[in-house]
């Protein structure tokens, strides 16, 4: 009997997750929007992995894991999840990997994996910042898009210089857009915080009826529409 198979016969998704706080101390999991499917992250095992249930009949039942990709020397795959609405797609952020080239290491990456029509779900995108983001705290919140077009990362503690309306505010939203004749998401947007005195821009992130919600530290959320860019549309 495999790893696996004992965890689908014996270990319910409720007892791993408790099983899985005990040993980093935070439970890092995520729901599908519709229900349909369940992610729980091991970060802290080995390199770490993901393990990934769907609802059949009322109950959660194991599909599969995630591993991270040993050529790219992935640590912490799994420091945090997020599903796009329907669960078919899986966004999975690493504390660390190396780049394209393999030459160098880079922070908080972020792997895009799609399910396929067996159930399974396969790598499709890898994203990572292609500058310096050190004391920025880039991957302090993450969010996938309902169809997976778009990915958004956080960096709260990212400065704004002088040249900015934003000057002395904290924080900046990645985007990162699907690219389909690249079939990857690349670079596309940076949101900064719209005026000055903001602190930590980009504390959480979330979307409601296809409008991008970014919360600031002190609980402000500002709300971007799409229309060819993200544009910003209200304070609340």
């Amino acid at each position: 009997m495999n790893q696996m198979e004992e965890i689908e016969m014996e270990v319910s998704p409720d007892d791993l997750s408790d099983e899985i706080y005990q040993q980093q101390g935070e439970d890092v999991e995520d729901t599908s929007l519709d229900g349909s499917r369940l992610v729980i992250s091991d970060y802290v095992s080995e390199n770490g992995c993901v393990y990934i249930f769907s609802k059949v009949n009322g109950c959660w039942k194991y599909k599969c894991f995630l591993q991270p990709d040993a050529a790219k020397s992935e640590t912490g795959f799994g420091i945090d999840v997020h599903f796009s609405a329907d669960g078919k797609y899986l966004a999975v952020m690493s504390k660390s990997a190396s780049d394209f080239t393999n030459t160098k290491k880079i922070d908080y990456p972020v792997s895009i994996f799609k399910e396929d029509t067996e159930g399974n779900y396969s790598r499709i995108s890898f994203v990572y910042p292609k500058f310096n983001e050190k004391g920025s705290e880039y991957g302090s919140a993450m969010y996938l898009s309902a169809d997976a077009k778009f990915l958004f990362v956080s960096a709260e503690l990212k400065a704004n210089d002088e040249t900015t309306p934003c000057e002395g505010s904290t924080g900046s939203v990645y985007i990162y857009k699907w690219d389909e004749e690249k079939k990857r998401h690349v670079p596309f947007q940076r949101l900064r915080p719209i005026e000055k005195g903001i602190s930590k821009f980009g504390f959480s992130l979330g979307m409601d009826n296809g409008d991008l919600i970014v919360e600031d530290e002190n609980g402000s959320m500002y709300t971007y529409y799409y229309a060819e860019s993200w544009e910003f549309c209200s304070v609340s």
